[in-house]
């Protein structure tokens, strides 16, 4: 991020309601806290829960504390408190940044985690208006504020800096738990950056488009794609930390109406509301689509109905997962797209198909014969974003990774 902003750090890089942060204060915003957690005696391998949406102190914590080589556990503030002290403790989690309406929900379950220091944050803190930041701090808390804490890095010029190693954990991604129990995945700096570079050479957007974030950062797609690629792009973040899925039949037009968005990341889905919309949308260059199967029929009338109303976005859709740090494929921009394609492998990935096996206590031969095209099988992944295996569960962890004569370590997908 801050070797790809060097050329764009007076563009926004986020706005937040009527609040726009440069690429240069999301530095030194990423810089301030870096000093404040290091003050409170985070270092290097600690890790810390980041339970927030997004808003502007989501990402300067992800940052800072990538910056001083602490691990950021992300975790979604609107599930259960069970849930939520489950993945604090299966992390080893030492500290917590919070969004102040789950504080309560915390305070209830922190005591039987290994956290022992909370900062809280405001909705509203990065809200440049008096009322709202008025509003917001009328709440009272047990907990140091945001503004405290930052505050606390007052006069303190020096920024700790971990030496970078593409291995180093970053991040514990928990996944969705649609194929059994959440599992917590473990993405290195390498994942990051280098679906970051390879995402940069499918998805052909320019510095200042604007890019309308949306999805969450407790799920890979959100955090990997959503804010790390597009930041190290250059785009221009408008970040909605109140957008959720049951919600944007009803919002999704009234954000496309308010900030004309060039670029919109989201599930199928969207492309159906996307056509109730029924004003000029020359502004729109693509919509990413993941998370879920699109049918060709309605991306066939979407890319019909864009055009109709002046656009000639392309749906750039994509698979993966988030083992991979979110996507394996993805359709380049300037490529022929394929109706109900996910695109091609980004650089560097190799996706092959090996006859099924049935028995699931079996163990596939990584180095067997695969399939040919037009044939069915299970999907093997080789790629730079891989995870570095599942948190504390060595046994998932075995029953996902094979590696092969060469070295290689593939993911069974």
């Amino acid at each position: 991020l801050v070797e790809s902003s060097k050329s764009f750090r007076e563009d926004t890089s986020i706005e937040y309601y009527n609040n726009k942060i440069t690429y240069a204060e999301l530095i030194k915003n990423i810089d301030k806290a870096a000093i404040a957690f290091s003050n409170r005696g985070i270092k290097r391998g600690d890790v810390v829960s980041v339970c927030m949406p997004y808003t502007p102190e989501t990402v300067f914590a992800i940052y800072a504390l990538n910056k001083i080589g602490a691990v950021v556990n992300v975790i979604d503030p609107r599930i259960n408190k069970e849930l939520i002290k489950e993945y604090m403790l299966d992390s080893k989690s030492t500290f917590a940044v919070v969004i102040d309406k789950a504080e309560e929900k915390i305070a209830t379950i922190i005591k039987d985690t290994n956290v022992k220091d909370v900062v809280t944050v405001p909705a509203a803190n990065s809200v440049k208006s008096s009322l709202l930041r008025k509003i917001s701090n009328k709440r009272k808390s047990i907990y140091t504020k945001w503004n405290d804490f930052i505050n606390e890095a007052e006069g303190k010029e020096d920024v700790p800096v971990a030496e970078f190693t593409p291995n180093d954990l970053a991040v514990i991604e928990y996944t969705s738990g649609t194929s059994g129990k959440p599992k917590g995945v473990k993405l290195t700096n390498e994942a990051f950056n280098a679906l970051s570079y390879f995402q940069k050479q499918s998805l052909k957007n320019e510095v200042g488009d604007k890019f309308l974030l949306i999805m969450p950062p407790f799920i890979a797609y959100g955090l990997v794609i959503g804010m790390h690629d597009m930041l190290c792009q250059g785009q221009h973040l408008l970040m909605i930390p109140t957008f959720t899925l049951d919600k944007a039949p009803k919002l999704l037009g009234k954000l496309i109406d308010k900030y004309h968005p060039n670029y919109i990341m989201g599930v199928p889905n969207f492309l159906l509301i996307l056509m109730n919309y029924k004003k000029d949308l020359s502004f729109l260059k693509g919509i990413i689509i993941g998370g879920d199967h699109l049918d060709k029929e309605i991306e066939k009338k979407a890319i019909e109905f864009f055009k109709e109303h002046g656009s000639n976005a392309k749906v750039l859709k994509g698979w993966g997962m988030t083992e991979i740090a979110s996507c394996g494929s993805f359709t380049k921009t300037d490529a022929k797209n394929k109706l109900g394609s996910v695109g091609i492998p980004l650089s560097k990935n190799i996706v092959k198909v090996l006859p099924r096996l049935n028995d699931p206590e079996k163990r596939y031969d990584i180095d067997s014969e695969e399939l040919h095209y037009g044939e069915k099988g299970t999907a093997f992944i080789y790629s730079m974003s891989r995870t570095a295996g599942y948190n504390n569960n060595q046994e998932a962890t075995d029953k996902i990774m094979y590696t092969d004569k060469d070295g290689r370590v593939w993911i069974n997908t």
